[in-house]
């Protein structure tokens, strides 16, 4: 029998890079280049029917939106190709937790749906904990669980649909 909190537990594919700023924003997008390079893999490896986008949000005032275009999306998009790339400027989730950045993976479904599938942001948790403002830390966190049940009620909707065709 399903109690009320099972429901809440679920499991969570997470990453974080730490390290000493570089100057530039450096050290962030190739993070931020790193993890969303890594998500995506596995995404693709496991679901790789998904029509997938990226949204990033500049919480910078806009401050790291060019080096965030050239740096990271640029580079990203040679990669990923057939991905959407963005930005989400309208984003409000993370603001106040992350800090100069952050970023959604989502799965877009046939109805033209959103389903979150990862998010990151850069924090200053690291900095705060050591006292120290040079230093940096992005974390991630993939629904792998919230993957295989979208993956494979996009597969339900295809297979229905080539049924009727």
């Amino acid at each position: 029998m399903l109690r009320p909190r099972d429901g809440a537990h679920f499991g969570l594919l997470a990453l974080c890079t730490g390290g000493r700023d570089r100057g530039s924003f450096a050290l962030q997008t190739d993070a931020l280049r790193e993890q969303l390079d890594r998500d995506l893999r596995v995404i693709t490896c496991h679901a790789p029917h998904l029509r997938l986008e990226v949204a990033l949000t500049d919480l910078s005032a806009g401050m790291r939106r060019s080096v965030l275009h050239e740096d990271l999306i640029g580079p990203l998009t040679a990669t990923w190709p057939a991905i959407c790339w963005g930005f989400d400027d309208d984003r409000q989730a993370g603001r106040g937790y992350y800090v100069d950045a952050c970023f959604a993976i989502n799965a877009r479904r046939r109805d033209g749906s959103r389903a979150n599938i990862c998010d990151g942001g850069l924090t200053d948790w690291t900095a705060r904990l050591l006292a120290d403002h040079k230093e940096r830390l992005l974390i991630s966190g993939l629904g792998g669980e919230h993957l295989i049940d979208v993956a494979a009620a996009e597969l339900a909707v295809r297979h229905a649909g080539q049924k009727h065709d």
